[in-house]
């Protein structure tokens, strides 16, 4: 109950049926399955934070499938993000299997819109016992405005490049950004091309450069 009220569930759900068998919190088998509104939960841990969530899930202890189509949406990734990301619009659709202790996440078809970017992104994500995990991203940024781009840097860039990033750009818009990134985030942003890919190229109107 602690740790349920840690997260501080809240929203709506319909329909869900929830079984399980073994003992509670880790159960040898379960399965869940239901549509939910407006569902959020406190970031604990490694556990993300959300809110505003609107979808459907199926899943049990072998893997699944969360569907999201929300409105007013966001998301918290204190280990990845200083600060909680909003978005006016996130549709995806992300697939997970258990492969012994870890997981790994597919991310399809994920579509957002805030303020500063519209785009898309897709790709495949591992966890590792021992680091951040490995991440294998494309994305397609169709709008980003320049003097916001520095709150959706990963804290794996150090303080410094977050802070020149912050300071740097005064103004300019893009409708063409793509980014490829793919390696062990231990190693972001894997300077000199070692051990991963990290590349984001940019059609850059009316920037600005402090």
């Amino acid at each position: 109950r602690k740790e349920l009220g840690n997260h501080d569930p809240r929203g709506s759900v319909y329909g869900v049926a929830i079984r399980w068998s073994g003992n509670w919190p880790q159960p040898a088998q379960y399965s869940v399955k239901g549509r939910f509104v407006g569902l959020g939960l406190n970031a604990v841990g490694r556990i993300p934070g959300f809110a505003g969530a609107s979808g459907h899930l199926d899943g049990d202890e072998r893997g699944g499938t969360l569907y999201l189509n929300s409105q007013g949406a966001a998301v918290e990734l204190p280990r990845v993000f200083r600060e909680k990301l909003a978005f006016d619009m996130l549709t995806a659709q992300v697939g997970w299997e258990k492969k012994g202790e870890q997981y790994e996440l597919k991310l399809n078809n994920i579509s957002f819109s805030s303020p500063e970017l519209a785009g898309s992104v897709s790709g495949t994500y591992q966890t590792t016992a021992d680091s951040p995990g490995v991440l294998d991203l494309s994305g397609n940024v169709t709008r980003a405005e320049a003097r916001g781009i520095g709150r959706y840097i990963p804290l794996q860039v150090g303080a410094r490049g977050r802070q020149w990033l912050d300071n740097a750009f005064l103004g300019g818009t893009s409708s063409d950004v793509k980014v490829r990134l793919k390696g062990n985030l231990d190693d972001f942003p894997f300077p000199e091309g070692k051990n991963g890919v990290f590349h984001v190229t940019a059609r850059i109107s009316g920037g600005v450069l402090d």
